[in-house]
């Protein structure tokens, strides 16, 4: 196990004119369904890892409705740009930040450039004392690549396109994730599916039976790097403040008036809408079937645990990941 990491990593992105995911290690990060100008900044130290890391950009760009079916068209255009950035603040609160991506459409001038300095001003870093990257803003673009899609929350998908970046980072981050060396590659047959969906059926009968403790160890490795990376070396049990505080959180009726839902899956496997990640390693439904309902007179929005699984050369399912969206 490494040490606690001495920095503290944000990653800082805007995109616009495109629905995208953003994903870390080839984990999604953050996703997006609208196309209008999104700014934010997230942790990840708990998604890095010592050395080389990768960020992809996912994503479908759109332009206008078709005045014939509504639906939006796919087409390359200049309303589209992305700029991705990463800060380390160290425990001294010093900070470095290069930057990863920063891309636009030209129609006139070719299908992608580089925007001519950063969305903040100034010149471009790409290199400091704990953070480097290529120095090809551009980063890595593959035009439409073969079985590339992006699923939105929805289960909504479409042909995408991926920028990615590799970049390294210097700290006392752990290494490979615990599933790295477990998880195989998936093929999308109706045995996995099956498998996939008795995963998520044996996490929703975790809640439903109110054991805890059993969530607890299933979804340990998660939270033990969380505690190590982002929470100053806390166990798994400290980061989410015990089972007790599972309780509160997971509890069939909760104190907040949402309730859990029966499992949101399609009645026949295969309209379920999967989501592949990490070189299709890694699997989730979407939309997340794993929800708390709040009732209509609440108008607040589902809760939902975004969980990501992944199978063993022996077949057996595990629970890789709780992704933030």
């Amino acid at each position: 196990m490494a040490d606690n990491p001495k920095r503290q990593h944000y990653l800082g992105f805007d995109a616009q004119g495109a629905f995208w995911v953003l994903r870390v290690n080839g984990v999604d990060l953050w996703t997006q369904s609208s196309t209008g100008l999104y700014s934010s900044s997230l942790p990840v130290n708990h998604m890095l890892k010592k050395g080389e890391n990768t960020v992809s950009l996912v994503h479908v760009a759109t332009r206008k409705l078709d005045p014939k079916t509504g639906e939006s068209l796919l087409e390359h255009h200049d309303h589209f740009g992305a700029e991705i950035r990463l800060r380390a603040i160290a425990r001294d609160g010093s900070r470095e930040e290069i930057h990863l991506l920063s891309v636009r459409y030209e129609v006139d001038g070719g299908p992608l450039k580089r925007l001519p300095q950063p969305l903040a001003g100034g010149e471009f870093v790409t290199e400091t004392a704990h953070l480097k990257t290529e120095g090809d803003l551009r980063g890595t673009f593959s035009p439409v690549e073969d079985g590339a899609v992006l699923v939105l929350g929805s289960g909504e998908s479409d042909p995408a396109e991926t920028l990615t970046v590799r970049f390294t980072v210097d700290d006392d981050l752990p290494g490979d994730f615990f599933w790295e060396d477990k998880a195989v590659p998936l093929q999308d047959t109706p045995e996995m599916r099956a498998g996939l969906r008795r995963a998520y059926q044996d996490i929703h009968g975790l809640f439903e039976e109110g054991r805890f403790r059993a969530y607890l160890d299933i979804v340990r490795p998660v939270w033990a790097r969380a505690g190590q990376t982002i929470a100053g070396g806390k166990s798994a049990e400290e980061f989410v403040g015990g089972e007790q505080h599972l309780r509160e959180k997971y509890r069939r009726n909760r104190d907040d008036g949402s309730t859990l839902s029966p499992l949101l899956i399609s009645a026949d496997p295969g309209g379920d809408s999967l989501e592949f990640m990490a070189d299709h390693r890694l699997v989730r439904i979407r939309p997340d079937p794993l929800r708390w309902n709040f009732p209509p007179e609440a108008h607040r929005n589902d809760r939902r645990v975004p969980a990501v699984f992944f199978r063993d050369a022996d077949g057996a399912w595990y629970l890789a990941d709780i992704v933030m969206n």
